[in-house]
């Protein structure tokens, strides 16, 4: 079995970890008061919402597998099945312009921190609505005068062992398609510009 493969069982398993503690705990109870009546009666009166979760939980975690595929992010990488989501974009843009961009243009995150490492630029974003456990950093690193490799993260600062990888996907999904929506706009403008003089 790939190392995709064992990351989609295990991440599986893991959503199934609260439906089961939940289930543990209701079977007992349910049994435990239907002992007078026929048995295992009390099978059909079971909540609805431990059939439905599963169900849910599947269908959320293909259609984020779905996602990624479209966004061009491998899950077979270990940096992608930590909790955090990275992808790589080549932007035809110089460094300061890149900078500039990001700290003007993205207006529903602000730039927290710049810091200067041996890879590049890595600047540090904040939003509002990122959660405690939440973080989006990008790292510009300079191709040339006129292009960078951009590399944008999100997702969990922190994975927590009962909770899979996937449950952070969704955000971080919306993050990255934002921050490469912002970029490519602001790649076309500077071509049309350069196009028009």
């Amino acid at each position: 079995m790939n190392s995709k493969n064992k990351f989609i069982v295990r991440s599986i398993l893991l959503s199934f970890i609260p439906l089961l503690i939940f289930a543990a705990i209701i079977i007992p109870i349910m049994y435990f008061f239907s002992m007078d009546t026929e048995p295992f009666i009390w099978f059909s009166e079971l909540p609805w919402i431990i059939i439905m979760l599963p169900v849910v939980e599947l269908s959320e975690f293909f259609y984020n597998l779905h996602r990624l595929k479209k966004l061009g992010i491998d899950i077979n990488l270990t940096e992608n099945q930590t909790g955090r989501l990275h992808k790589k974009s080549i932007i035809h843009l110089d460094k300061e312009s890149l900078i500039k961009t990001l700290n003007q243009s993205a207006w529903k995150f602000k730039t927290q921190q710049i810091e200067e490492t041996e890879n590049g630029i890595l600047l540090s974003m904040k939003y509002y609505k990122l959660s405690l456990n939440e973080k989006v950093e990008i790292l510009i690193t300079e191709q040339n005068s006129n292009s960078c490799v951009v590399t944008i993260s999100a997702g969990a600062k922190k994975r927590y062992k009962l909770l899979g990888a996937h449950r952070f996907w969704s955000a971080a999904i919306r993050h990255l398609n934002y921050f490469e929506g912002v970029l490519e706009n602001r790649e076309e403008l500077r071509l049309k510009t350069s196009l028009a003089t």
